[in-house]
């Protein structure tokens, strides 16, 4: 895990039925940046994403939309770089959180918020390039901090989260 990590306290950041898992070695690029934490269940209309460690609100995707909750979908699948609607958390030290697919007009953070283990950060959804109702939660590293207003940018370094015991 990055450096630093290990100092945070972190959190499972919502409520799933079924995970996807990271895959990749470390020192190569990945296979699947990210634990996909899915939810189908259509009788829960909203999940809840939490920021699964204290730290600042570095970067806000929003504005993307989804045709639907279940099943691809189909509107503006490139939006926020595939990643449609997202946050980036930094935890300092360079380690970075990204949460992304959250439903459309359920962010209530801003860039430079502080947020807690814990805090809702939005509502997981399909927007973006996804298949159902997820959420994929990479945790990285970057070189330098994000850029709050130019495109979503990959981690310089993506790790596998579930080696942070959540």
């Amino acid at each position: 895990m990055p450096q630093g990590s290990d100092r945070l306290t972190w959190v499972r950041p919502t409520y799933a039925q079924y995970e996807a898992p990271f895959s990749g070695s470390p020192g190569s690029p990945a296979g699947h940046e990210s634990i996909d934490y899915v939810n189908t269940n259509a009788e829960l209309a909203e999940v809840a994403v939490v920021a699964a460690a204290a730290g600042r609100v570095a970067y806000v995707r929003s504005g993307c939309p989804q045709s639907r909750m279940f099943g691809p979908n189909r509107q503006r699948r490139e939006c926020g770089a595939g990643w449609g609607n997202h946050v980036v958390v930094d935890h300092g030290d360079g380690v970075f959180s990204r949460y992304a697919h959250l439903a459309p007009r359920v962010i209530p953070v801003r860039v430079g918020d502080r947020v807690e283990a814990g805090q809702l950060l939005g509502q997981m959804g399909n927007t973006g390039h996804s298949d159902t109702r997820h959420l994929h939660f990479e945790v990285g590293v970057a070189e330098t901090n994000p850029d709050a207003c130019a495109p979503s940018q990959s981690f310089a370094r993506v790790h596998d989260p579930a080696l942070l015991g959540i």
